[in-house]
């Protein structure tokens, strides 16, 4: 399983590491043995790897085992800070939070994925079902769905042609043609919805946001409980105060940005 590479130029020890952090991350502090176990590597294996890691200072190692540091969070901080939407958003999200007890969240668009970059408010315990850097496929809620309605029309193709569009919920869409004319919908009212489409149990409403300069795009979101908040909140005051919000945005980003 640790081979140097394949015939794919893949290295595949370098497989093995993202996969022990990825099971660090799940598993918060762990032994050597749970995680060989459960990815099914020799307990040498993932021994190197953790001691590679620990002495490069990604992973800390105690009497209870092993776990992440917070140098990861230093590199993906420093990605944050540097792409203009993420550091302008941060004010955005801010101001929305103000106005809201509900889960604020701005997302960042990487190819056929959005990351959570910033989340505000946690009343109803969201941020375990939605993490800070968790990514998801963009047609699975509302954020994604209002990302896609700002690309153009062979951007959206590409997605769908590469994207196999996998249920997160029983209420994802899933099917190539409804997934056009709720992006045609998004279009039309400037705004996205998703209820239980993501996350179960939960509504959401989203507005794109681009920056004109770059060329990136993401979304600025409100999530709450479905029995919470009523439609019509969702589509009048909470879309308009999102919207407004985007459209402050994206002027600051055009006009004083260096």
């Amino acid at each position: 399983m640790d081979s140097s590479s394949d015939t794919s130029g893949i290295i595949k020890s370098d497989q093995t590491l993202f996969s022990i952090i990825e099971f660090l991350q799940q598993e918060k502090t762990t032994g050597v043995t749970e995680i060989a176990e459960a990815l099914s590597m020799s307990k040498s294996t993932v021994h190197k790897h953790l001691k590679t890691l620990n002495q490069s200072g990604y992973v800390l190692n105690s009497d209870e085992g092993y776990k992440l540091s917070f140098k990861f969070l230093t590199i993906g901080g420093n990605i944050r800070d540097h792409i203009p939407l993420c550091s302008y958003g941060h004010s955005a999200i801010e101001n929305i939070t103000d106005k809201t007890d509900y889960v604020v969240s701005l997302t960042f668009r990487e190819n056929t994925y959005g990351t959570f970059v910033f989340i505000r408010n946690d009343t109803f315990g969201f941020r375990k079902l939605l993490p800070l850097g968790n990514r998801f496929r963009l047609h699975q809620n509302a954020s994604g769905k209002a990302i896609l309605a700002q690309l153009d029309d062979q951007s959206v193709d590409k997605f769908i042609k590469e994207v196999d569009l996998t249920a997160a919920t029983p209420n994802t869409i899933t099917n190539e043609s409804n997934l056009r004319n709720e992006i045609e919908n998004v279009q039309e009212q400037g705004y996205a919805t998703s209820v239980e489409e993501r996350v179960e149990g939960a509504q959401s409403v989203a507005v794109a946001i681009e920056n004109h300069n770059s060329g990136n795009i993401g979304a600025v979101c409100i999530s709450a409980p479905a029995d919470d908040i009523t439609q019509e909140r969702i589509h009048t005051e909470y879309a308009e105060m999102l919207i407004k919000e985007a459209s402050d945005l994206e002027l600051r980003m055009r006009f004083t940005e260096n």
